[in-house]
C-alpha cells in the first residue's frame, strides 16, 4: 500500500490531503469510478438539525464526481418528522443523500424493520422520490440490481446478518449468496456484493465471515463491500484480483443513539473514509481511500494533515493483520461482551422479555467464548491479583 496526495485521485483535492492506495493495475479499456462510503444515518442528535443542514458540503462535490456513488443507510425514513424514535430519520434524508450524489444504497440492515413494513415502505418510497436506487429490501430484495455506467455493465447484491429473516429484506445465508454469486457473475462486467454483518468495534473480520468474503470473490465477485462494525476495517486483494472492503466504517452516524451509552471506540466511530474505486471490465483496477472526520457541528470534513495519517494507519494496520483470528476474538471479548450485557440488562430492568429473548436467540457458540475472555480480562484486573 502507498500514500499519495489526494490530488493524484481528485484533481484540486485539498491541501495536506493525503490518500491510501491500496490496490492498483493497468486499466483494461475504459475506466467507471466508484465512491463508496459506509454507514449513515440522519437519527439521534442529527435528528434535531434544522431543516438547512447539509452534512456533506465539504464532501459533495467529489460524490458527485463520480459515475456511482453508494453508502449503507442505516436509518428507516418514518415521516417528515420522526418524532424522537430511536433509530428513525426523517423522509427529507433522501434528499440531503441525493443532493450530495448518492445514487445507491443498502437496505438490508438490522434496522432495516424497526418500524414494520410501513417504515420500510415509507423509506422505499422517499428515496425512489429522490432518485436514488436501493439494495436488499422491498420486492426484489433478492434481485439483481444492474447499473449501467457508459456502457459498463455493473451488477450489485445487498443482503445482511441480522439473525432477523423477513421476506421483505435478504438475510445472509452463505450457500444462498454464493450460489447467486456464480448466476450473476456472467450477466454482467462487473460484479458487487453488499453484505451488511460483522462485529462492531473490532478491527479486523470474523475469521468465518472473511473465509466466506474470499469464497464470494473466488466464485465471481469482483468487489465485497462490508458494513455495520462502525469502524474501518481493512482491505484485502484476492489472488485472482478481487477485492474486499471488510468494513467501510461510518460515514455519518450519531455512534450515542440508544438506550444504552457506547462511548467507546468513540473516535474510531466519528472518522471513515471515501473509498475511490475505478472499474474496467475485469473488475477494480484502483482502489484508493480519501479519509474523512465528523466534526462537533456534524459536517462531514476531510481530515487532514495528522488526522488523516492515523486514520490511513489504521486502515494499513488492520489490511497487514496476520493473526486475524486470535486479534478477532481478544477484541471482540474486550469491546463487545460489557455492550451486550448492559444491553440485556437494559431489557430486564423495563421488563422487556421480549428484547431479552430475541437476545438469547441470537447466541452462538462463539459467544461463549467471547464471554469466558471478557470475564478472565476483569478477573485478571481486579486489585491485588
Amino acid at each position: 500500500m502507498l500514500r499519495v496526495s489526494a490530488d493524484r485521485l481528485v484533481p484540486a483535492a485539498p491541501a495536506e490531503l493525503a490518500a491510501l492506495l491500496a490496490h492498483e493495475r493497468p486499466a483494461d479499456g475504459p475506466v467507471r469510478r466508484l465512491c463508496a462510503a459506509g454507514d449513515v444515518g440522519f437519527s439521534g442528535r442529527l435528528a434535531a438539525l434544522a431543516g438547512g443542514h447539509d452534512p456533506f458540503r465539504e464532501i459533495a462535490w467529489v460524490v458527485r464526481g463520480a459515475d456511482l456513488a453508494f453508502a449503507n443507510l442505516e436509518t428507516p425514513l418514518v415521516g417528515e418528522d420522526p418524532g424522537g424514535r430511536l433509530f428513525a430519520a426523517s423522509t427529507r434524508a433522501a434528499t440531503l443523500l441525493a443532493g450530495a450524489g448518492f445514487r445507491l444504497v443498502n437496505l438490508a440492515n438490522n434496522h432495516v424493520l424497526d418500524y414494520g413494513p410501513e417504515g420500510l415502505a415509507s423509506t422505499l418510497d422517499a428515496l425512489a422520490a429522490a432518485g436514488v436506487g436501493t439494495l436488499g429490501a422491498g420486492d426484489g430484495a433478492r434481485e439483481l440490481v444492474v447499473t449501467e455506467l457508459d456502457g459498463l455493465r455493473v451488477g450489485w447484491l445487498g443482503c445482511a446478518r441480522t439473525l432477523q429473516p423477513s421476506s421483505r429484506f435478504w438475510e445472509y445465508d452463505p450457500a444462498a449468496l454464493t450460489a447467486a454469486v456464480r448466476d450473476a457473475s456472467p450477466r454482467v462486467d462487473v460484479l458487487i456484493v453488499s453484505v451488511h454483518m460483522g462485529y462492531m468495534y473490532v478491527d479486523v473480520p470474523h475469521p468465518a465471515q472473511r473465509r466466506h468474503v474470499l469464497e464470494l470473490l473466488g466464485a465471481g465477485a469482483d468487489l465485497v463491500l462490508l458494513h455495520h462494525p462502525h469502524v474501518l476495517q481493512g482491505v484485502e486483494v484476492a489472488p485472482g484480483g478481487g477485492v474486499a472492503c471488510y468494513s467501510l466504517g461510518n460515514l455519518l452516524l450519531d455512534w450515542r443513539e440508544g438506550e444504552v451509552a457506547v462511548d467507546q471506540m468513540v473516535e474510531e466511530q466519528r472518522t471513515g473514509g471515501l473509498f475511490l474505486i475505478d472499474l474496467d471490465r475485469r473488475g477494480v483496477c484502483r482502489l484508493a481511500v480519501l479519509p474523512l472526520r465528523v466534526d462537533d457541528g456534524w459536517v462531514v470534513r476531510w481530515a487532514r494533515g495528522d488526522a488523516g495519517r492515523m486514520i490511513l494507519d489504521r486502515l494499513e494496520r488492520t489490511s497487514d493483520c496476520v493473526d486475524v483470528d486470535a486479534l478477532f476474538h481478544r477484541q471482540l471479548a474486550e469491546r463487545a461482551t460489557g455492550l451486550a450485557f448492559r444491553t440485556a440488562l437494559g431489557e430486564i430492568r423495563r421488563g422487556r422479555l421480549k428484547g431479552v429473548l430475541a437476545l438469547l436467540r441470537r447466541l452462538r457458540r462463539h459467544h461463549l467464548r467471547m464471554v469466558l475472555g471478557w470475564l478472565g480480562a476483569r478477573f485478571k484486573g481486579r486489585p491485588g491479583r
